[in-house]
């Protein structure tokens, strides 16, 4: 469908089918396990369409919401049965994930409740946070849009980030996942999931004092939720993926078959 953000023009929003047929027939869990198998299960969290206003209409009722899977077990079939915009993953660590289901507050309320062990320390690079003097001196109509420009910036920060972290921090286990606009680093050592929250906010604030475009609520753990890896970016027809560093500098989501859903060659009806 013809997009209401500004893109790349061979990106765009897929359709209901298309993600529906996406998650029947190429999503696949074990493509997260690295990174969800810490928690004991899951917590994962769905956006129905808030961005693109494409969902069943059955699931009305959850726009403007996040839907928080009551099965995580079921991961697969339930996200057939409700074919989301965006599926994400909470990196909290607790003593007993039921909780957070239901529970009422969010995010920056988490580290004070008695449930919270830790969270995974995280590094967020979007392009639309790249300022581009290039296409786009000002912002448009919404605060998703992105240029090529930005795009490939993104791609060029997170390198030099991963390079910086590696050097300075001494991290041993690192993931780069593209999300679908922007790159996600992952730290996935252990004895990283309980720095206290005022570190990881020192941490970043460094970081954006040094010219790395992170947004800085999720290093800080303000933000616990982030994209599943192996499943659909909605607004872009991405799917997020872990990318290796050796491969980065060659990788170009506009073409990369990595990340290009099948759909594009496979029947939707």
């Amino acid at each position: 469908m013809e997009s209401p953000l500004t893109m790349p023009k061979n990106m765009r929003i897929p359709s209901l089918k298309e993600r529906i047929w996406f998650y029947a027939h190429s999503f696949s869990k074990d493509e997260s396990k690295d990174f969800t198998n810490t928690y004991n299960p899951p917590v994962y969290a769905i956006d129905i369409g808030n961005e693109s206003s494409i969902y069943k209409p059955a699931f009305k009722k959850y726009i403007n919401k996040l839907l928080y899977l009551s099965t995580p077990e079921n991961i697969t079939q339930k996200l057939i049965k409700y074919a989301p915009e965006d599926v994400y993953y909470s990196r909290n660590i607790t003593k007993d994930p039921s909780l957070c289901r239901t529970c009422k507050k969010r995010s920056i309320s988490c580290p004070a409740c008695p449930n919270f062990k830790g969270q995974e320390m995280a590094f967020d690079i979007d392009p639309e946070n790249i300022e581009c003097k290039k296409c786009r001196p000002d912002k448009n109509n919404s605060i998703y849009s992105f240029c090529t420009h930005q795009l490939e910036d993104s791609k060029s920060k997170t390198i030099q980030l991963y390079e910086h972290l590696k050097k300075q921090k001494n991290y041993t286990d690192m993931r780069i996942v593209y999300s679908g606009r922007g790159y996600h680093i992952h730290i996935l050592d252990r004895d990283t999931y309980t720095t206290p929250v005022k570190d990881r906010k020192k941490l970043a604030d460094e970081l954006k004092k040094k010219g790395y475009p992170i947004d800085t609520w999720v290093t800080s753990g303000r933000i616990d939720l982030i994209r599943l890896p192996g499943s659909l970016h909605g607004l872009v027809n991405r799917i997020v993926k872990e990318i290796p560093i050796k491969e980065l500098d060659r990788f170009d989501p506009l073409y990369s078959k990595k990340v290009i859903p099948d759909y594009e060659k496979a029947p939707t009806h």
